[in-house]
């Protein structure tokens, strides 16, 4: 049997920490980190929520709410409200010693990455001289540096 809030209030907050998600259609590019605290009531949800059988499923649910989202829908307050609602439903369908009343987001940014970019921008600079009959590709010029193929 589900156990309801009696209040409109939150009686507890249960901090989830840090979170990491890929934003939807963003190809790996771009992740969003968010900072998450989850309102409850009553305050024996948290148990439940920090037990070892539901706390994956917790974070899960996050991260999967956040990754369905598009960058410009996480970048408005709308956005993030309707991602907040989104955690909610998602927790509550399978939290019985309560509810979670409410999302807070103490930090929330965006971390674009670089390792995958900066390979993107190296192999469109690339170019393909043709020496004889043999086609090379030019190496990009931090790895001419490393192996020796600079002219000075």
């Amino acid at each position: 049997m589900r156990t309801y809030p009696d209040g409109d209030e939150p009686e507890s907050s249960f901090d989830l920490g840090s979170v990491i998600a890929n934003p939807r259609a963003t190809k790996a590019r771009l992740f969003v980190v968010a900072e998450v605290t989850l309102a409850v009531g009553p305050s024996g949800v948290i148990a439940e929520i920090d037990s070892e059988k539901n706390i994956d499923r917790v974070r899960d649910q996050v991260v999967a709410a956040l990754g369905g989202a598009t960058p410009e829908q996480l970048r408005l307050l709308e956005g993030r409200s309707i991602v907040k609602d989104d955690i909610k439903s998602r927790l509550n369908d399978f939290l019985y010693e309560g509810q979670v009343m409410d999302v807070y987001f103490s930090a929330f940014y965006f971390r674009r990455t670089q390792g995958i970019s900066r390979l993107n921008d190296a192999n469109s600079r690339l170019s393909t001289p043709r020496f004889g009959h043999r086609t090379y590709r030019q190496r990009p010029l931090s790895l001419q540096w490393r192996m020796g193929y600079h002219s000075a």
